[in-house]
């Protein structure tokens, strides 16, 4: 399916926004605000990367707007390859920092993690079950 000009400017616009993501107030100050402020930029730079990937199939293209495209995806993988590390060694101390790296798992997990357990990478099938239960336990207010 073809993108149109406006589709594929929009995706650059999602990569714009995600390095600019707020963390709401009543966690920016908590023991956890950094880790929920990467795991936070990290989740939103992750859709948007997958989304120019959607929009970017075609990577052969020599079309400029596919290869301002790809482009545009490459450039973030640096980020997200840097916030990985930043997170990894972080450990989270409250239930809301606990929250912010099961998210980042489920989207390190997956491939698409907005949409399910869809295109799991390897070891998933394991690790979605439990990443989902951490998360419903937690929105249930049972791990406070």
């Amino acid at each position: 399916m073809a993108q149109s000009r406006r589709a594929l400017l929009s995706y650059g616009a999602t990569a714009a926004l995600a390095a600019t993501v707020a963390v709401p107030a009543a966690l920016a100050a908590g023991p956890d605000a950094e880790l929920i402020a990467l795991c936070t930029e990290y989740v939103a730079l992750d859709r948007a990367f997958v989304a120019n990937s959607y929009a970017g199939a075609d990577m052969f293209s020599t079309d400029p707007a596919w290869v301002a495209l790809n482009d545009e995806g490459c450039a973030m993988v640096p980020r997200l390859h840097a916030l990985e590390a930043e997170i990894g060694g972080c450990r989270a101390r409250t239930p809301e920092g606990l929250r912010a790296l099961v998210q980042v798992a489920r989207h390190v997990v997956s491939s698409d993690a907005d949409r399910g357990a869809v295109d799991l990478l390897e070891g998933g099938e394991v690790m979605w079950p439990v990443l989902e239960s951490v998360l419903a336990i937690l929105d249930a207010g049972r791990l406070a």
